[in-house]
């Protein structure tokens, strides 16, 4: 691999993939050239000792900051180790994109690149590596692969226009080209990530949503540029800042590699690229994976994924009122791209008869209902339009409504114009029945939260605003909330519940539904994917409560009710979206996973056509009234351990007529020894205390014999109704049965909760 360093660079700065910290600023990424080039001490001979010690104290330090999937800071500290020198760069202090200060980068990010402005270092990401390690963990490259910065790639680019980059005369790289960012610039390159690109593409439709992604005033500016940058991405219900240097994998010569813009000089795309691939850990993470991922991650949103008739695969069918679906996602300002699958085409080039090339993203932009009357009658007209996400590739729809076609030449221009048939360059309308049998895949993103750069007072905020969404965290936790699936009675009551609650239907329903969707998601485990983690098959089912019902549900709810509603199908997916037309009224909601026993944390995150509606955990704290004890009509031996039971005590107490701790333990183990239903003994003396405590009403630490019969019913109660769930004499009960045996005990506090459940006597 060869180095971008400039030759008079010193030693200390061409060992620019050294982590003299181990990983405690990084993914835990190890560098081909990491143990290259050290004297005894396993530092670098030209180190200086004050960063010696700081090594090693950082390094015991290192432990207790790594997660347990081994994933550290994604916005590393700025140390020595993260320092290279500044090499002569042609640049010059050019006019730039004018930026928002609304939406920059962190504080944190601003003390880095200040700090290397003021030490005259670029930025060297040892968290992510200008290696072998940050491109591929399954395979070679497949080429020979340099790093260089864009200052060098515009250089070496400069004087042709190869990889369909358009050339220029100019060495200076710009952040974001002039004008801004345009549609149909991006370029997937030789990496398998058409998923991202395709998420990119349309967003870049609506530069506005990409204000967060993409932090403002970043830029190659002379008084700026550190080698540093900043992308924000949402993940698992938080943004999350990812710092990298601008070092970028391109082939011998500067051809780019991966995803790269169709100017020479714009890098937007190909820093936010690898900014993506440190966040799942390597380019190879992002070969395979979903639109609506990509969609979510950079927008923050909720997307529902369609698979339409005409595609073979087997996913979640669009519903018949698709038209109303999308004039409602439209109102909410949803992000709306549709693709054409690529399986099964004969080769690249292939075009389509109706005017299509397959594996081309288009974004829907309107959805019209129209009541056509003409000589043969009234008919009722759906139509869609679309725009090309790719200008690069020609569209020419030639079917109906399409420029030029019957149908369209069939409306004067005024009349279309009346009904709102308006289009821009590279849009086109189609019938949505056309639209379903030529597209598979459909993908709509509701956004959740609006972008820094909208205004509280503008039309798009209000549109969010009237659209809530709610977002609660819960935990699968093994042998106490992983239930598994409805099939699964004898533990599917333990997943975690949460009460949804619809006041009104939504207005203009004539059904009186109301719609919601509702999506589960699990932690992602992309980065984790070189060692073959695999995703949990989750889902969720609807109950209906009845009238006075106060979640947690017992497991006899379950036995006795069954779900209305459910997902589709179990899926192995990082998020699984249904959508629900329910009547108004109380519901309780279980996040479940297919099996038992499948740990885990999940997100769960709900929309809404109205305020007025609540989804609520149902972490309540309960009480139980009565204390559980048999007494003489449930036992019919009860009275012949009375005489035995007088005796013991008035030995114990003496005098005084009360027993302590100390006094009460001895009592309890011979009784227990004798009362073969119940077949536990040896109580200690803690478990006496608590006993004592729970009826001294007086505080004197002594229980009177009225108390100490009582004691011994509870006792007695409690032991029997652990060995009716201990047939085999263990003395062990799983936490699901612990979890019934307290409910059953009688006044026992408790705390219903996903992951443990607390008790005091």
């Amino acid at each position: 691999m060869q180095s971008n360093l400039p030759s008079n660079c010193s030693l200390e700065n061409k060992l620019e993939h050294l982590n003299l910290c181990g990983n405690s600023f990084g993914y835990g990424h190890n560098s081909s050239a990491q143990y290259k080039l050290r004297d005894k001490t396993g530092y670098p001979p030209d180190t200086p000792q004050k960063y010696v010690n700081d090594m090693k104290t950082a390094r015991h330090n290192t432990r207790a900051m790594l997660f347990d999937s081994e994933r550290g800071p994604l916005s590393p500290k700025a140390t020595e180790n993260n320092y290279c020198r500044a090499s002569p760069s042609p640049m010059v202090n050019r006019p730039s994109t004018v930026f928002s200060p609304v939406g920059g980068p962190s504080s944190s990010f601003e003390k880095i690149r200040q700090d290397l402005l003021q030490s005259g270092h670029l930025f060297c990401d040892s968290a992510f590596p200008a290696d072998d390690s940050s491109l591929y963990y399954s395979q070679r490259p497949p080429c020979q692969i340099v790093w260089m910065r864009p200052s060098e790639i515009v250089a070496a680019n400069s004087g042709g226009g190869s990889m369909g980059i358009t050339p220029r005369k100019i060495s200076t790289p710009e952040f974001i080209g002039e004008g801004g960012i345009k549609l149909g610039e991006l370029r997937q390159g030789e990496l398998g990530d058409c998923w991202v690109v395709a998420a990119l593409a349309a967003i870049a439709s609506q530069p506005s949503l990409l204000s967060r992604t993409i932090p403002t005033g970043q830029s190659f500016r002379v008084e700026w540029y550190a080698g540093i940058f900043a992308f924000r991405f949402w993940r698992f219900g938080r943004w999350e800042e990812v710092y990298i240097d601008d070092r970028l994998p391109v082939k011998s010569g500067g051809q780019p590699l991966f995803v790269h813009s169709g100017r020479l000089t714009e890098f937007w795309p190909t820093l936010l690229e690898k900014a993506y691939a440190k966040l799942n850990g390597s380019y190879e993470a992002l070969n395979v994976g979903l639109v609506g991922d990509a969609m979510d991650d950079l927008t923050g949103g909720l997307t529902e994924s369609y698979t339409l008739p005409g595609a073979e695969d087997h996913g979640l069918q669009p519903p018949s009122d698709l038209d109303d679906i999308l004039i409602k996602s439209f109102d909410r300002r949803s992000l709306i791209t549709a693709r054409i699958k690529t399986k099964g085409v004969p080769g690249p080039g292939f075009v389509i008869p109706v005017g299509f090339v397959p594996g081309q993203a288009f974004g829907l932009t309107d959805c019209r209902k129209l009541r056509l009357t003409d000589a043969s009658g009234s008919r009722l007209l759906r139509l869609v339009r679309l725009r090309n996400l790719w200008p690069s590739v020609r569209v020419d729809w030639t079917g109906a409504w399409s420029e030029g076609s019957t149908e369209w030449l069939s409306l004067p221009p005024q009349d279309r114009l009346k009904v709102g048939l308006v289009k821009a360059q590279e849009e086109f309308w189609m019938s949505l029945e056309d639209f379903i049998a030529n597209f598979d895949y459909l993908d709509i993103c509701h956004l959740t939260e609006p972008p820094p750069v909208i205004s509280k007072s503008s039309s798009a905020y209000h549109s969010l605003h009237n659209f809530p969404s709610v977002h609660l965290r819960g935990r699968w936790l093994r042998g106490v909330s992983c239930g598994g699936r409805p099939y699964i009675r004898a533990s599917h009551w333990a997943n975690p519940q949460f009460r949804l609650v619809i006041n009104s239907p939504d207005p203009n329903d004539p059904d009186g539904f109301a719609t919601t969707v509702i999506a589960l998601m699990q932690a992602d485990r992309r980065r984790l994917r070189h060692r073959a983690p695999r995703l949990a098959s989750i889902g969720f089912v609807l109950y209906r409560l009845p009238a006075g019902a106060n979640p947690p549900m017992p497991r006899g709810f379950f036995e006795t009710n069954h779900h209305i509603a459910s997902v589709d199908f179990f899926f192995d997916s990082r998020e699984v979206v249904k959508r629900l037309k329910l009547t108004p009224g109380h519901y309780l909601l279980v996040p479940c996973t297919y099996a038992a026993d499948q740990p885990g944390e999940f997100l769960l995150r709900l929309l809404f056509d109205n305020p007025d509606r609540i989804c609520e955990s149902t972490l309540e704290r309960v009480e139980l009234s009565g204390l559980a004890a048999t007494g003489p009509e449930l036992d019919p031996n009860y009275e012949l351990f009375q005489p035995r039971l007088r005796r013991l005590f008035y030995e114990a107490s003496g005098e005084s007529m009360a027993v302590d701790a100390f006094q009460l333990e001895p009592i309890l183990n011979c009784l227990l020894r004798d009362d073969h239903r119940a077949p536990y003994s040896m109580v200690s003396t803690d478990a006496c205390r608590s006993l004592v405590a729970l009826l001294d009403r007086d505080g004197t630490g002594r229980l009177c014999e009225s108390d100490f019969r009582r004691v011994w019913d509870i006792l007695r109660s409690w032991s029997r109704l652990f060995a009716s769930f201990d047939p085999q004499r263990t003395a062990h009960v799983t936490s699901l049965d612990f979890r019934i045996i307290v409910e059953q005990a009688g006044k026992l506090r408790f705390l219903y909760d996903f992951n443990i459940f607390q008790y005091n006597f």
